[in-house]
């Protein structure tokens, strides 16, 4: 079956999805690779010193402290004041159709800043990148939805002069009956100089 057809028909996010609850990697790797690109790398329940990043570091923490031994962190926890040093790069989702897709709600600034795109009210599968980073980004959100767990991704772009990395953290939070009702993920650029960009830093860091 081809990529092409597997985006026809939705089914290429359905089989990364089920790779990554499985941690298998060599369709994703496949498809990257045979586009010039590096295969993005997933960890589940990483620690804060896994994360390479000063705000991810923090979601992490900020993260275990309010989870809960076999109960999942409540959506009421999501206060902007707790998670401040990553402020700016914090997105939050919304579950659609039981968890197949989801919609920004928030849109981090610094995201939206080194994009040149608000997707504030867009679905995860309307993102304005190659259908392959879509598909993989779709994945995990849909694997961390499942697995009710903290899934930590890094992806390094093609083709671009500015950035070198993406860092991604997707944290599940509960709602009623304490089914996901939301999705913060924590997505940091990393610049040339190994630093998280910033607005002011737009012109190489």
């Amino acid at each position: 079956m081809t990529n092409d057809t597997c985006l026809e028909d939705g089914l290429r996010s359905d089989e990364w999805f089920q790779d990554i609850l499985s941690g298998r990697t060599d369709r994703i790797e496949e498809t990257f690779v045979a586009a010039g690109a590096a295969c993005p790398t997933t960890l589940w329940t990483p620690r804060a010193d896994e994360a390479q990043t000063t705000p991810i570091r923090h979601l992490i923490r900020f993260f275990e402290r309010r989870r809960s031994e076999g109960t999942g962190v409540p959506a009421a926890m999501l206060d902007p004041s707790e998670f401040r040093p990553a402020l700016g790069y914090v997105n939050v989702v919304e579950p659609v159709d039981g968890g197949r897709d989801f919609r920004f709600r928030i849109f981090g600034t610094f995201v939206a800043a080194v994009t040149g795109r608000d997707l504030t009210g867009r679905l995860v599968s309307q993102i304005p990148a190659s259908d392959y980073v879509v598909d993989h980004a779709l994945a995990c959100y849909r694997a961390a939805f499942a697995r009710r767990l903290p899934l930590l991704s890094l992806r390094i772009p093609l083709g671009t002069e500015k950035t070198r990395r993406w860092e991604r953290l997707v944290l599940p939070f509960v709602g009623p009956a304490n089914a996901v009702s939301r999705l913060l993920i924590g997505v940091v650029p990393i610049g040339v100089a190994g630093v998280p960009m910033r607005p002011r830093l737009l012109s190489g860091a």
